[in-house]
């Protein structure tokens, strides 16, 4: 038997340019200023991050302690305690409520790999007019990218918003660009 993947893919037909979601950043964080040209090595993964994603990652812990609806969501990115379920829909795309009792978070380790496995790069106008910073959107972390994608992802402002590049049939997998959406 074959492995079951994970991704978006549509459950109705859409016509190419028509929205398919548009969702609010579930944590954003611009580079300031004499940050443009700070790293974090991470070890570990072997990776270089911006000192925006160190932010992102503050952030994210932060929302994730308050909230036992967060933990949830960032449980089940990729990276994740949660990363091999797949996850429920109505859990990714309810409204976030804080939770008044203490909520166990997921642990700094897991949020810096969902950070580092599904942080975009978020076009902020930095004083050079360059675009800079980091931000994690909940759904778009669960798009595949592809050299060969099958929508187009806009940011706008603290708004991811997907368009279908083509017409597309129900149960196809939702794509966006892979070269330059993703750190």
């Amino acid at each position: 038997a074959g492995k079951q993947t994970r991704g978006l893919f549509l459950t109705r037909k859409v016509k190419a340019m028509q929205l398919i979601f548009a969702e609010r950043a579930f944590a954003v964080a611009p580079v300031r200023g004499s940050d443009l040209a700070t790293f974090v090595l991470d070890l570990e993964s072997n990776k270089v991050n911006t000192s925006s994603q160190a932010e992102l990652i503050r952030f994210a812990l932060a929302r994730a302690s308050k909230s036992r609806l967060d933990n949830e969501r960032l449980s089940l990115l990729p990276g994740g305690p949660r990363q091999d379920q797949l996850p429920d829909m109505d859990l990714l795309t309810r409204k976030c409520e804080s939770v008044s009792a203490k909520v166990l978070p997921c642990s700094e380790l897991h949020v810096r790999d969902i950070v580092a496995q599904n942080a975009f790069k978020y076009p902020f106008e930095s004083p050079e007019g360059t675009p800079t910073g980091s931000a994690m959107w909940i759904l778009a972390s669960f798009m595949n990218r592809s050299d060969s994608p099958t929508c187009v992802a806009r940011f706008i402002g603290p708004m991811a918003f997907v368009f279908a590049g083509q017409a597309l049939e129900t149960n196809f997998e939702i794509t966006i660009n892979g070269r330059h959406s993703i750190y």
